[in-house]
């Protein structure tokens, strides 16, 4: 501290500004340019508390500058001089916040309040959003036609076209051998571009029937990770379920980091029947090991969490209560899911509960209109420990997409209503799956 203090004696305070504002720079300041003025116009150097000791000012000022630099690492719509209230609109505010995120890679914080949205959100392209679930969105629109209120999307990597798929032999010095059996993807490359780089993780889509699943036009699609690469040729090191041979990509994921947690998101119940509103309250694409924690979400419709194309996702603690769930002889049909995958690779989930949903937790397949990211099946998904009750349909569910899915630990109560008022707890679709208790 006392080297950082003579440092900064040394310099103006516009130049203490610049450095703030540097590129790459974490700055340890945001309140004002400087804290020694703070600190003089609250406590002064002298009067009847007596003169303020060098270790004083170091403490004081060092206090202040962490203050400054926790507020700069996240902005909440109170910065932006939103009502905390719920009752003014907040949505410029809100989207203010999800600017700055996306611009200044800082993380968003809606604590202490509750945050009224009235209109479409920007798109977040740096989903990092933080608290301590004192907070709240509250969703007072008609967001219809799937749509999600806070609608995640990480910027993907290449897209390649994929000529062939094979079986192929390989050991850990890329050395053709008979140690390994892996997948290989000979690629062609476009105009600028290079192979993806070993340890890089894509998504392998075709237009090939999807088997054992609810919807036969669905397509297919699996997550890879770079093993080796070899001129034109890449090599994955887990075998392919599917068949992979008609207009065939890799599609390479983003690496921009995923982690959301610590608020609720509530909608208006009243208009989401009377207007049949159909939204996801959070949906993220193509993101690598994205990660929620204590997330509350209820009054919705479609869905709490969607997660589409995502690899080796994680969630703790979510609760998903009073999702709107109009199936089968309803028009139009809305799903009321609490926590779903879509096309995902070995998804885990601890603490899943929630109650008067169709599903607390099921995965889905996409259609060939969705994003090439969201195809094929969710591999190996896995939920432990929960409780759910009052649901329409299976509590705990995957559909015919799903591969080895496994349910660990979970609770099924309460009285089952609806049109599938068959009173099952737990469903598993699919192939490989087990439910253990």
């Amino acid at each position: 501290h006392a080297r950082r203090h003579q440092h900064h004696a040394g310099r103006s305070a516009a130049a203490r500004v610049d450095e703030l504002h540097r590129p790459g720079h974490r700055p340890r300041l945001r309140l004002r340019s400087d804290p020694e003025a703070d600190i003089d116009e609250a406590l002064p150097t002298s009067g009847s508390l007596g003169p303020r000791t060098d270790k004083t000012n170091l403490l004081l000022k060092s206090i202040v500058a962490e203050i400054a630099y926790s507020r700069r690492d996240s902005v909440s719509p109170r910065d932006f001089s939103a009502d905390p209230t719920g009752v003014a609109d907040a949505t410029s505010a809100v989207a203010a916040v999800i600017t700055a995120m996306n611009a200044d890679g800082v993380a968003g914080r809606f604590d202490n309040g509750t945050w009224r949205v009235t209109s479409a959100l920007p798109t977040i392209t740096r989903p990092i959003i933080v608290g301590d679930g004192s907070g709240e969105i509250f969703v007072d629109y008609n967001a219809t036609g799937g749509a999600a209120i806070l609608d995640a999307r990480v910027a993907i990597g290449e897209v390649y076209t994929v000529t062939a798929v094979a079986v192929a032999t390989l050991d850990v010095n890329s050395t053709y051998t008979e140690d390994s059996t892996v997948a290989k993807l000979t690629l062609s490359l476009g105009g600028g571009q290079s192979m993806p780089a070993t340890g890089a993780v894509g998504k392998l889509t075709a237009t090939n029937t999807l088997a054992w699943n609810d919807n036969g036009t669905d397509q297919v699609g699996q997550h890879v990770e770079i093993l080796a690469v070899s001129g034109s040729d890449v090599y994955v090191p887990w075998s392919l379920v599917d068949t992979y041979s008609t207009s065939m990509q890799l599609v390479m994921l983003g690496t921009t980091p995923v982690s959301i947690g610590g608020f609720r998101m509530r909608g208006n119940w009243a208009n989401v029947v009377s207007q049949d509103q159909r939204y996801q309250f959070i949906r993220v694409l193509g993101a690598i090991a994205p990660r929620y924690a204590d997330l509350r979400f209820r009054d919705g419709s479609e869905a709490a969490l969607l997660q589409c194309g995502c690899y080796l996702p994680s969630s703790r603690n979510i609760r998903a209560m009073r999702m709107r769930n109009a199936v089968l002889s309803e028009s139009p049909a809305i799903t009321g899911y609490g926590v779903v995958d879509a096309g995902c690779w070995m998804p885990v989930h601890h603490d899943l509960g929630g109650h008067d949903c169709r599903h607390v937790y099921t995965t889905v397949s996409q259609p060939p209109t969705a994003d090439r990211l969201t195809w094929g099946r969710t591999f190996r998904p896995l939920v432990i420990g929960g409780q759910a009750a009052g649901c329409s349909a299976a509590a705990y569910d995957t559909h015919s997409d799903a591969l080895g899915a496994e349910f660990h630990g979970l609770r099924a109560v309460g009285d089952y209503l609806g049109e599938a008022s068959g009173g099952i707890g737990f469903q598993i679709r699919g192939s490989r799956g087990r439910i253990i208790n």
